[in-house]
């Protein structure tokens, strides 16, 4: 488990899944160049246009905002980039101070201390670039901190009495990973090299977890941070807005800065964690913002009936891609078999994704997730890059065992 798992059970839980409706748009145009005369140039000339197009790159370069300059995954990178293109620049940012406790102790116990220390806490939230198409929203930001501390000490931490997680007979090595370089290190060879000790580092980020104005909860359901320097996060996400909302031109949401402490000790016996955070807010700030509808989304749908299954599918066009679902009504034994028929250990065949075939062009599947309710359903999420061009559009169906099937394939109108 990596540190943003052992984070996430402790935020606040997420509600409000829903399927956002899909239209249909032309995104793309295919460009036609043409052959290059052959000719010959002057040296003088060949280095001048070498300056120039250094140049331009270096123009280019710096006005990439923080979308355009994440180190993208295969499956963000050409989102991430017509995001860059389609954002709207905000660079506002608001300074955050953790609350003052009026019942802070005296420093007697290491728990004390770090508690106290909580208080002092200061942030800067910058909401860099924002994306709203009525159905998503996306948005880039800045996280910085007045610097964060760490403690170690031998022995049990004084004041700790309670652990959210313990692994008996484990080592921090056998449990847990950080995201941070070099704190997995850090932390094993000041554990390891004891008979019993612990250590703890102050942490912060932008938290998993959004609010609507009416306080309805939003799911988060994309996104990804790094850090550029000991006290500075930058990162995005991508919000799914439920359908009670959708499709507002302006969208008023709340953010939340969490922030606190991660606590390990080891001894002979195992491995814990806890999370020491203030007790006035949980260690959460929020921050409410407002955006603007900037982007477009249009509709795709699809059905098909085949003796084995019928399938139907919605997808949601926008600047920067594809996603939606499609929803099989298949037999039971399929659904029954699920787990069997992807570890490929059954002898029958199954659908377990959809790829996207848009004029000639095929495009795999970013999202290939599976739900399988109990009512004979099979859902599967969509999520694809945007094409070339999009005149003619079709769903093909990928099987565990006999890949695609070209004859199954749902038109998208």
């Amino acid at each position: 488990m990596n540190e943003r798992s052992i984070k996430q059970s402790v935020q606040q839980s997420l509600s409000g899944i829903a399927f956002a409706d899909a239209r249909k748009q032309q995104v793309l145009t295919q460009i036609k160049g043409e052959k290059p005369m052959k000719k010959k140039l002057s040296i003088a000339l060949v280095c001048a246009v070498l300056i120039l197009t250094m140049l331009m790159g270096t123009a280019l370069a710096a006005v990439l905002g923080v979308f355009g300059r994440m180190n993208a995954s295969p499956y963000d990178a050409q989102k991430l980039a017509h995001l860059d293109e389609a954002a709207q620049v905000m660079d506002v940012t608001v300074p955050l101070e953790a609350p003052i406790s009026e019942t802070a102790a005296p420093a007697l116990t290491v728990l004390d201390e770090m508690l106290n220390r909580q208080q002092e806490r200061r942030f800067e939230l910058t909401l860099n670039q924002t994306y709203y198409d009525g159905r998503k929203l996306y948005y880039s930001y800045t996280l910085k901190t007045n610097g964060a501390q760490r403690w170690q000490g031998e022995g049990m931490p004084s004041g700790v009495t309670e652990w959210l997680m313990e692994e008996p007979g484990k080592r921090y090595g056998d449990v847990w990973s950080n995201d941070i370089p070099g704190r997995d290190e850090e932390i094993e060879s000041w554990l390891n090299s004891h008979e019993s000790s612990w250590i703890a580092f102050e942490n912060w980020s932008l938290g998993d977890g959004a609010r609507a104005k009416n306080g309805m909860d939003l799911d988060i359901i994309g996104g990804e941070s790094e850090m550029l320097d000991d006290d500075t996060l930058q990162g995005w996400q991508e919000v799914l807005v439920p359908a009670e909302l959708a499709e507002k031109e302006e969208l008023t949401i709340e953010l939340s800065v969490l922030y606190g402490a991660a606590l390990y000790h080891q001894d002979e016996t195992g491995v814990r964690w806890a999370h020491i955070a203030q007790p006035e807010n949980r260690g959460i700030l929020r921050i409410p913002f407002t955006v603007t509808k900037n982007g477009q989304t249009q509709h795709l749908q699809g059905e098909a009936q085949f003796a084995a299954y019928a399938a139907k599918a919605g997808l949601s066009v926008s600047d920067v891609e594809i996603s939606g679902k499609a929803i099989l009504k298949v037999p039971t034994e399929w659904t029954d078999t699920l787990t069997d028929r992807i570890e490929n250990t059954h002898s029958g065949d199954v659908i377990l994704n959809y790829q996207l075939m848009a004029d000639g062009q095929l495009l795999p599947n970013h999202g290939g997730s599976l739900y399988t309710p109990m009512d004979g359903r099979l859902e599967i999420a969509l999520t694809f890059d945007l094409p070339q061009s999009m005149n003619e559009l079709k769903l093909l169906p990928e099987y565990a065992k006999s890949g695609l099937h070209y004859e199954e394939a749902i038109p998208l109108k």
